[in-house]
């Protein structure tokens, strides 16, 4: 578990967006997740809006824009999620989000949205605080002789999980390397030996080298 070093709680007034740099960036994988704590505050002054009276949104990413590259390139994966509840909040943004995609996260944005429908108007505060990441342990790849992964060949290969056809490694290639690797689908259209491509999962083969799909050996398993 690693807290991310905060001064102070972030304070969100009406339709507005935060964007902060981490001091150290930090890699989430497969078992990363982040907890945070949520509240809305209710002052005398004004009327404080309920939760259908915004909507609030995290978003933690690699690039200042975003990852807005990535994301066109790979539109099933987010960096944002949807917070509808106050209190304590665990975000699964490691499988969830970025699909098991080793992401090295260096910013935060914060983001709230008042939904100006609801009248008479209000004035929403919601405050951000306590933000941990936390790193939790995934299953093996193999246990008792087969592959844990739903997407991938029951048995093992040398050792190794192999994707079944239509998914690739998360993290590059058609076999789960390592502990957090995870199958996920290739892109659409699928694309094959010698095709262009810009990602590893725009191939068959789950492997994009200099925008073209790198050759292999073709068969894979169906089931």
């Amino acid at each position: 578990m690693r807290e991310i070093e905060t001064t102070r709680a972030v304070h969100l007034l009406g339709d507005a967006v935060s964007t902060f740099m981490l001091s150290e960036a930090f890699e989430f994988n497969k078992g990363t997740k982040l907890r945070l704590d949520l509240q809305r505050l209710s002052k005398e002054d004004f009327n404080t809006g309920s939760s259908e009276d915004s909507f609030i949104e995290i978003c933690l990413h690699n690039e200042r824009d975003g990852d807005l590259l990535r994301l066109t390139q790979a539109p099933d994966e987010s960096r944002c999620a949807l917070i509808s509840t106050e209190g304590t909040t665990t975000i699964s943004f490691g499988k969830e989000q970025f699909l098991s995609k080793r992401v090295l996260v260096k910013f935060i944005s914060l983001k709230q949205v008042v939904n100006h429908d609801i009248v008479p108007a209000k004035a929403v505060e919601v405050v951000f605080s306590n933000f941990i990441f936390l790193q939790e342990s995934v299953l093996n790849q193999v246990s008792n002789g087969k592959c844990t992964d739903p997407n991938a060949t029951p048995t093992p290969e040398g050792g190794k999980c192999v994707c079944i056809f239509g998914y690739v490694s998360s993290n590059g290639g058609n076999r789960l390397n390592e502990q957090v690797d995870a199958c996920v689908p290739s892109l659409e259209p699928q694309r094959y030996d010698g095709n262009a491509c810009d990602i590893d999962r725009d191939c068959l083969l789950g492997v994009c080298q200099s925008n073209t799909c790198s050759a292999g050996v073709r068969y894979y398993y169906c089931c």
